[in-house]
């Protein structure tokens, strides 16, 4: 009977012990193997010298590269990004985003990133498995700024909440893995304003139907 590829991904969550620090070093040492040699260069013997582990601990935990991409995806869970509660929805917007770009500058997430784009990981059930239970956690803790805005009134309940944190959220990646342009306060203001501009449209529009 074929694995669950969900639940390969929920057991993995799960060490305890001298296992959890193995673990650790095992991905500690394959995103410094990624920022080093990149996804192409990524190999299970230069990950358990770094790790300072058998290689066959390696090999027998993370058989394939892409197993191993797929814990560190789920290790991307244990860097909580925490929900801002101004009062503001503008200011809220622009805390988190805040939060995401620094979390996704450091230069191992850039790395990962990279490996995903390199790794074909829309072929790899595990590694889509992994991410949709990392965004599915992200977007649930976003929707709140917005659930919080509609509670206080200054939202209409119609809001398409997820299409709104693509809108803010994926110019970050884009900027991280494709155009490399600087993530300043001015990237900030924009995506944040582009969100509050298409949400007053959407008001409007629906104020006079």
């Amino acid at each position: 009977m074929k694995d669950n590829p969900e639940s390969k991904v929920e057991r993995a969550t799960r060490p305890g012990g001298r296992s959890a620090r193995v673990r650790e070093n095992v991905r500690a040492a394959a995103l410094m193997e990624l920022r080093a040699k990149g996804f192409a260069g990524l190999s299970h013997r230069a990950i358990a010298a770094r790790a300072e582990v058998d290689p066959s601990t390696v090999y027998r935990r993370w058989p394939t590269r892409m197993r191993l991409i797929t814990d560190l995806i789920v290790g991307l869970s244990d860097h909580e990004i925490s929900v801002p509660d101004t009062g503001d929805l503008a200011l809220d917007l622009s805390a988190y985003l805040n939060q995401v770009i620094e979390l996704i500058s450091a230069p191992e997430i850039r790395a990962l990133g990279n490996a995903l784009l390199q790794a074909s990981s829309d072929e790899d059930e595990d590694v889509d498995s992994a991410l949709k239970l990392l965004w599915g956690e992200r977007f649930a803790r976003a929707a709140i700024i917005f659930d919080r805005a509609i509670d206080r009134g200054d939202l209409p309940a119609h809001v398409e909440v997820h299409l709104m944190i693509e809108l803010l959220v994926a110019p970050t990646w884009f900027r991280i893995l494709v155009s490399r342009q600087p993530l300043d306060d001015r990237f900030i203001e924009t995506c944040v304003g582009n969100v509050m501009m298409v949400l007053q449209r959407g008001t409007n529009e629906r104020g006079k139907s």
